[in-house]
């Protein structure tokens, strides 16, 4: 951009031509990552993690306002008003109660009263492994005699990518019957097994 410079002095027109240049200062959000991806997350289990949003711009901005959907949320623990040079932190919360695959987004809202911001859209992705309960065959007893006790072990097996857990086993449809051992609430690890 130039400017021009005019000036008389009755007798004299001068004309001068000066080259202005600058940097314009705006707000520029980043993220650590644009994407969280999550492998072999259990079922039954919860995960963590931060998100470090910074400032590589001029001038501030500010979160106005976080997104997520499905089994993500988020929620911001840094400052909302993030300054040149700065950084806020925004932890992502993935609880995979649906049992299902995840593949979501968070969506973060900045604004700046100086200059237009952009948003800050985040890529969320789980593969999430589930237990499989192999049901044991049914437990057939022979006769057995007045007075006398008979026991027949059962063994339960996880064939899943997860943890299994139990509630506590129990025997139903006759009081005659009792678990002697395994009769609490039982976790069995992929691919292992517990005999009741």
């Amino acid at each position: 951009t130039t400017l021009s410079i005019n000036a008389s002095t009755g007798e004299r027109s001068i004309t001068e031509t000066v080259d202005i240049t600058g940097t314009v200062s705006a707000p520029e959000p980043t993220t650590s990552s644009d994407e969280l991806s999550i492998n072999r997350l259990p079922s039954d289990g919860i995960t963590q993690r931060a998100i470090t949003i910074s400032n590589d711009g001029g001038e501030s901005y500010s979160i106005r306002g976080i997104t997520a959907g499905g089994d993500v949320s988020a929620n911001q623990v840094g400052l909302s008003e993030v300054p040149p040079g700065g950084e806020t932190t925004v932890v992502a919360t993935v609880n995979p109660s649906s049992g299902s695959d995840i593949d979501e987004t968070i969506d973060i809202e900045t604004a700046s009263s100086t200059a237009a911001v952009d948003d800050i859209t985040i890529d969320v992705s789980a593969d999430v492994v589930v237990p499989e309960f192999n049901q044991p065959n049914d437990v057939l007893f022979d006769t057995t005699k007045i007075g006398s006790a008979d026991r027949q072990t059962v063994e339960i097996k996880n064939t899943g990518d997860s943890a299994l857990r139990l509630a506590e086993p129990q025997v139903t449809g006759t009081s005659d019957m009792s678990i002697l051992s395994g009769d609490q609430q039982l976790r069995i690890p992929s691919g292992s097994s517990e005999s009741i």
